[in-house]
Parts: C-alpha cells; sequence; structure tokens
C-alpha cells in the first residue's frame, strides 16, 4: 500500500490558496458590473469611452483609466495594471476571486496570491517563490534559469528584469492577480512595490487589490498610472438576496418588515457588516424582539463588531475567549493550535479539550484555522485585526503584558530540549521581545548565533526599530565613517563572513552594491591618526596599509535608504 506523501510547505500554500479561491468566490452578489469590466480588462478588451459631459460612461461605473494622470492614448505604451480599490469590507476579494476563477475556468494561465489566505501569505519572498514555481510548470521553455539560493532582493530584480520582458514575447494571455497587497510584511520598507513595473507588454496583464486607506501602497501604485476600479456599496437587491441565502443556510428566515429594516441599515452596504449582522441574528434567542435588535444594530462595521466581541466575552463560560482574541491580535501571523492550548492553559496543563471547542465555536465568524500543518489562528478579515488591535492598545498596561507573555513562551520553548526552535518561532519571539520593551535581551538574541536563520525581513524590520535615529551624511562634519576590524569581518555573519555582510542586519552585501556605513557624533568613538573603534567589538584597532587590521564598514540597500547612524540605541 502506497503512503501519504506529505506535502512541502509551498504545496500546502498551492492548496490553501486554491481552496480560499473556492470559498471566496462564492460568497459575491450583485457585482455582475464590476466583474464584467475586470474580464475585458484581462482579455485586453478595455477601451475608455469618453462623453461630452463631466462624467465619462466609465466613471459612472467606477473605472478610471490612464487618462486621469494626464495621458491619452497616443501617450500609452503598454498594459497599464488594474487596480482594484474600495473601503475595508465592501467585497474585494470576493470580487477578485471570482475574477480567478472565471479566468481560469476559460483555460487562461493566471497566477494569483491572496494576502489574506494564510498566515504566511504576507511575505513577499513567498509570492515571488509561487511565481517562479507557477513559470516552471506552466511554461517550462521560457528559457529563464533559477536558481534557489536567490535572496528576495535577487528576486525582485529578476522579476522586473528578465521575468516580465520575457513573458512579453509569449503569445498566451497570463494575467498576475495579488489582492490585499496592502497587507504585505514589507509595506513600510523603501523598497516595497519597486519590482513592479508601470506597464506590462505583450498579453500579460496585472490586477491588484488594495485598500483606499493605504496611503503608502496607494502612493506607490498610483506612481504606474494604473486603471482603477472603484467598488461600490452593494446595491438593496444584492444586500436583501446575500442576507435571505445567509439565513437559508441554517432555515432561519426574516419578515418582509424585518429584512426591510435590516437592508435599508447603512452598513448593509458592506458584505462584511451584513455577514456579521445576519449571524448575530440567527444566535438571537429572542424571536419576539428580533425586530427591535436589528433597529438597535449600529450602522458602522467597527462598532458592530465591537458590539458582538463585547456580548461573547460577556457571556463565555470558559474564561480564555477573550485572551484568545487578544493572543492573535498581538501576534504576527496567528497563533498555532498547538501554542494556543497552552497559553490559555496552566503552568504545565492544557485548556481541556472542551473549553478549546467552546472557545472556537463562539468564534467561529471572528477567527479562522490556517489549515496547514502548524494550524494557526487569524481572524477572518483584516478589519477584526484592527478593530481588536486598537482596544488593546487603547489599554497600554494590557498591550505590553501579552506581548511579555508570548515573548516569555517562545523564550522556554527556546531552551527546551523537547521542542525544536523553528524559524519561525524565532520571527515571533523577537517581534514579542520588541513589542515588550525587551531591547537589552532582543540584541542579545540577535548578536547569537541561534537567531541565524530569522527572516530577513524581521531582523530588517526589528534593526530599524532599535537603531540610532540621528542622520548622518558623508558632508556633515559631526558624523565618521565605521570601520570593522579584521578580526570580527573573519567571523561568520549571518550569511557570509562580515567582511561581506551589512554592519546593521548582516545581510549579504554583493561585491560593489554596499553603502557606507557612518556613525552619528553621539557614537563618535575615541580615534587617532593611525588608530580608529570597530563598530562590532568597540575596540581600537591600528590603520595599517591595504589588507591591514581595518577596513570600511558597509550597510546593504534597505539599511542604507534611511541615512542614520549605523549603531544600535539599545
Amino acid at each position: 500500500m502506497k503512503e501519504d506523501r506529505v506535502l512541502s510547505t509551498l504545496e500546502q500554500e498551492w492548496e490553501l490558496q486554491q481552496i480560499f479561491v473556492e470559498q471566496q468566490s462564492m460568497l459575491l452578489f450583485g457585482r455582475d458590473e464590476e466583474l464584467e469590466t475586470l474580464l475585458e480588462y484581462a482579455e485586453g478588451r478595455t477601451r475608455l469611452r469618453h462623453d461630452d459631459g463631466d462624467i465619462c460612461e466609465d466613471e459612472q461605473r467606477g473605472l478610471y483609466g490612464p487618462h486621469q494622470y494626464g495621458l491619452t492614448e497616443t501617450d500609452r505604451t503598454g498594459n497599464h495594471l488594474m487596480l482594484v480599490t474600495g473601503q475595508s469590507g465592501i467585497g474585494k476579494t470576493a470580487l477578485i476571486a471570482r475574477l480567478v476563477k472565471e479566468w481560469m475556468d476559460r483555460g487562461h494561465s493566471v497566477f494569483y496570491h491572496f494576502v489574506e489566505a494564510t498566515p504566511a501569505g504576507r511575505d513577499p519572498q513567498l509570492v515571488m517563490t509561487r511565481f517562479r514555481e507557477m513559470l516552471m510548470q506552466q511554461i517550462p521553455d521560457l528559457g529563464i534559469e533559477f536558481h534557489d539560493d536567490l535572496t528576495i532582493s535577487n528576486m525582485k530584480n529578476t522579476f522586473k528584469t528578465i521575468i516580465v520582458p520575457k513573458l512579453a514575447k509569449c503569445k498566451e494571455k497570463m494575467l498576475i492577480v495579488v489582492d490585499a497587497i496592502d497587507g504585505m510584511v514589507d509595506q513600510s520598507c523603501v523598497d516595497h512595490l519597486h519590482y513592479l513595473p508601470n506597464t506590462f507588454a505583450g498579453e500579460m496583464r496585472c490586477v491588484i487589490s488594495c485598500r483606499e486607506t493605504s496611503l503608502p501602497t496607494m502612493t506607490r501604485l498610483s506612481e504606474r498610472r494604473p486603471y482603477r476600479l472603484e467598488v461600490a456599496p452593494l446595491g438593496a437587491a444584492a444586500c436583501h438576496q446575500f442576507a435571505e441565502e445567509y439565513l437559508l443556510k441554517y432555515n432561519k428566515k426574516l419578515d418582509a418588515h424585518q429584512m426591510e429594516l435590516l437592508v435599508c441599515n447603512p452598513g448593509a452596504r458592506l458584505p462584511l457588516w451584513l455577514a456579521h449582522a445576519c449571524e448575530e441574528l440567527r444566535v438571537f434567542g429572542e424571536f419576539t424582539t428580533v425586530t427591535r435588535r436589528i433597529e438597535t444594530l449600529p450602522h458602522i462595521k467597527e462598532e458592530l463588531l465591537a458590539q458582538i466581541l463585547s456580548r461573547l466575552i460577556r457571556e463565555d463560560a470558559t474564561v480564555c475567549l477573550e485572551k484568545f482574541v487578544y493572543l492573535i491580535a498581538a501576534s504576527q501571523t496567528g497563533i498555532p493550535e498547538k501554542y494556543a492550548l497552552m497559553l490559555l492553559g496552566d503552568a504545565t496543563v492544557p485548556i481541556a479539550q472542551v473549553k478549546w471547542a467552546e472557545v472556537r465555536r463562539n468564534l467561529k465568524t471572528f477567527v479562522k484555522c490556517s489549515g496547514d500543518c502548524m494550524q494557526r489562528y487569524t481572524f477572518n478579515h483584516m478589519a477584526i485585526q484592527r478593530m481588536v488591535t486598537e482596544q488593546l492598545r487603547a489599554q497600554p498596561g494590557r498591550w505590553q503584558a501579552i506581548h511579555l507573555l508570548l515573548a516569555k513562551f517562545f523564550e522556554r520553548r527556546s531552551v527546551d530540549p523537547n521542542n525544536r526552535f523553528k524559524s519561525m518561532d524565532k520571527n515571533d519571539f523577537t517581534y514579542h521581545l520588541l513589542q515588550s520593551g525587551q531591547r537589552q535581551k532582543l540584541m542579545q538574541f540577535l548578536k547569537s548565533r541561534q537567531s541565524m536563520d530569522i527572516s530577513i525581513f524581521q531582523r530588517q524590520r526589528t534593526l530599524q526599530e532599535v537603531r540610532c535615529r540621528h542622520r548622518v551624511r558623508p558632508e556633515s562634519a559631526p558624523s565618521q565613517p565605521a570601520y570593522i576590524c579584521s578580526a570580527c569581518a573573519a567571523h561568520q555573519g549571518i550569511q557570509c563572513a562580515l567582511s561581506r555582510s551589512c554592519a546593521v542586519c548582516g545581510h549579504l552585501v554583493p561585491e560593489g552594491t554596499g553603502k557606507q556605513a557612518r556613525v552619528c557624533y553621539k557614537h563618535q568613538s575615541a580615534s587617532t591618526l593611525d588608530m580608529v573603534t570597530c563598530c562590532v567589538c568597540e575596540r581600537l584597532r591600528p590603520i595599517l596599509p591595504a589588507g591591514g587590521a581595518v577596513m570600511l564598514a558597509e550597510l546593504c540597500d534597505p539599511c542604507s535608504m534611511k541615512g542614520t547612524c549605523c549603531k544600535l540605541a539599545v
């Protein structure tokens, strides 16, 4: 009998992304016109139809073209990307998922990535790796050699300078779809989306969705002068159909007056609001007062979510629900089920399975399980994540206490010989040390060999938070170059010898690409004409001829963008 093969991490991601598309595509209501607009764009049939009036026909249906940036049809070169925008909870993900399904049903090639589909979906390196695997499987004769040891920076550059131009020569239609791109972990990085070309040539087109309130990502996307489709609120008929079908799944039904009250609520125009409102009415125990409950539903989605969550916490018999919600909010990529059982239990005894089942049942509309080998629990929607996080941050003592609890938990795992301290655990440990204010312990961990397999994004993002904020410039008199002595340079860094590593994050600096590291007036050390201080060991070393005791320290591109002192201010 043939044994079942265990799926790799990448294969699990493909499976979970596919399941997510199937589930989300079934939640689309009243978006026929928007879906047709996106399919027209994917087919290459998008044409902006201008009227003599102030508003063209396309703008009446929420479609804006590159002409909004001053481009005429003769100025346009290549296929501008399609940007799908709209407020949080309006149904962008369901629309994008239906587009992917329709496009695949037509037999065309498509690469899709939904950032909120899995806890790991926020990693841009995963997106690039998945895209590489898709090309190798679907277009093996593309003529591009891929290497497994490529860094994320090399992957991004390869995508922009090699892959996109090669794909432009393919005659087959290809669609690239990325949903909620503003949820990527590199959103705050200076090179966020720099790999995305302004236009795509040939039969290649790209659809990206983003919240309109996410200013950093929206600014970078607007620089590429895209088509823009604004997803409008649901119409009354679509709201009625959505609510009716949702309740019918549970053999529930509202009378005509109650349905009218629900649909007329301004919040009902958002599918996220409507789904939670229907679930609240479904579990509402007093049939005689359902009408009154509908009338008192808040019309702002954040207020509705907060009201429902407060009720769940108030009625929780396990006394664990609130803690579980806050643990998820404080986590980076969700809480694995194995860890949740231990964190919700006593010091050595996990929470009882009966209690755990009740917590999951009560939170089924708020949280979801990743479905991968880690079984991570995250929130169903980023709007819920933001709402709970705001509640937690409003209690500074509680916020720090949750992170301190998680930091201690991962610290115990790091020294337990019976547990394997995984790379993802180390990422979380680093994050919680920073958030709980334990900077000294954080720096000790980052300098240890145990931290060598922390993701480069996590390392860079953490170190930027604890780095000296004084700006330094070569022409500025108070600053001076940073040096590394030959003894420190010979030690193994994060990926190579320190002589070829960034002085801040330890990441590999390709030859000829590094920027000079400098220290500010506050961190300048004693130096003489023939002696300088090493920025690593902080010992005075003699300046000798070429190949001597010290060398200039360098920074990688991400660490050099801020132009600040390279020393860490613990």
